[in-house]
């Protein structure tokens, strides 16, 4: 019975294991090629954005613009990617809400100058909304290009999490 046992044992670890490792890793590598599939077209952004008059810099960042004024659905993108390097978070909402968030870190910033977050001109705003009127969220590359067009309903927040997390730059960390 003992020798029955260790034979099973044996064949589960040398088959049954990297035969289950190979599928799990398999779906993981599914669903990252199909959120680059849907973030190939690129498209020049319709318009310029500006804070204060001066042009934003955004290449070299993904840059995600909320063109709603849902300040409860932009803190939470916020929170979620606010750590990461090469993100940053465009919109109309106010600095006194991220605020918190830097100084749980300790960090000395001015309400004009918040890492990853920069508000944008209400005519800037208003000319991309009327340029994307069915869009709450637009997601641009490190190249400054538009990839993608979000609605805002749970299940494209979800997708925009996941393209972010495609177009994000990878930094070595020092």
């Amino acid at each position: 019975m003992k020798k029955y046992f260790n034979s099973i044992i044996l064949v589960f670890v040398l088959i049954g294991l990297p035969l289950g490792s190979y599928f799990y890793l398999r779906q993981g590598f599914t669903f990252r090629k199909n959120l680059i599939d849907e973030l190939k077209t690129s498209m020049p952004l319709k318009g310029t954005l500006t804070e204060s008059g001066y042009p934003v810099l955004v290449k070299g960042r993904c840059t995600v613009i909320a063109l709603n004024e849902n300040h409860n659905q932009q803190l939470s993108l916020f929170d979620q990617f606010k750590d990461a390097k090469g993100f940053q978070l465009a919109g109309n909402m106010d600095t006194m809400l991220v605020m918190p968030y830097l100084m749980k870190k300790q960090q000395v910033a001015d309400t004009k100058n918040i890492r990853n977050y920069f508000q944008i001109d209400s005519t800037v705003l208003s000319t991309l909304k009327q340029a994307y009127p069915a869009s709450n969220y637009l997601i641009l590359d490190t190249l400054g290009k538009m990839r993608y067009s979000y609605s805002g309903n749970e299940n494209d927040m979800k997708k925009l999490a996941g393209h972010i997390t495609v177009l994000l730059p990878l930094y070595k960390e020092k």
